[in-house]
C-alpha cells in the first residue's frame, strides 16, 4: 500500500498517523515489510502499487493539480482510494469527468488503470 501526497509529509505528521492508525508508514526508498509506503506523488511517477491512497486533492482546476492527480491516480495495480478536499464539493462533477476521461484514454490505449474503490470527502 502506498499513501501519495503533493507535499512531503513531514515526520511529525507521519508520526501522528502512525499513533491514529496504529499503521507504521516508511519512505520510498526504505525496507521495512508490513509498512504503508508514503511519498510525494511527483516521486513515485513510475513506479506503482496494488494499492494507493491519494491525500491531499484540494485543487483540480489548474492544469498541475490535475496533472499531479492523474499521475498520482495511475499508479494503483488494483484499489485506488482518494481523499478529496471538501472545498471541492462543487468542483467534483467536472473535475471526476475530466479524470474518468483521461483514464478511459489510457486504458484505450493498453495502458491500465485500477478502478477508484473509495472517495472520502
Amino acid at each position: 500500500v502506498t499513501l501519495l501526497s503533493r507535499a512531503p509529509l513531514s515526520t511529525e505528521r507521519i508520526k501522528s498517523l502512525e499513533t491514529v492508525t496504529g499503521i507504521g508508514f516508511r519512505g520510498l526508498g526504505e525496507t521495512a515489510p508490513g509498512r504503508v509506503r508514503v511519498c510525494t506523488t511527483a516521486a513515485f511517477k513510475g513506479f506503482d502499487s496494488e494499492a494507493v491512497v491519494v491525500a491531499d486533492i484540494d485543487d483540480i482546476t489548474s492544469t498541475e493539480s490535475r496533472m499531479q492527480a492523474y499521475v498520482a491516480c495511475t499508479r494503483a495495480r488494483a484499489q485506488l482510494v482518494l481523499l478529496l478536499s471538501e472545498t471541492l464539493k462543487t468542483e467534483i462533477g467536472e473535475g471526476a469527468a475530466w479524470l474518468g476521461q483521461e483514464l478511459g484514454l489510457l486504458n484505450a490505449a493498453g495502458g491500465r488503470s485500477a478502478p477508484i474503490t473509495r472517495i472520502e470527502i
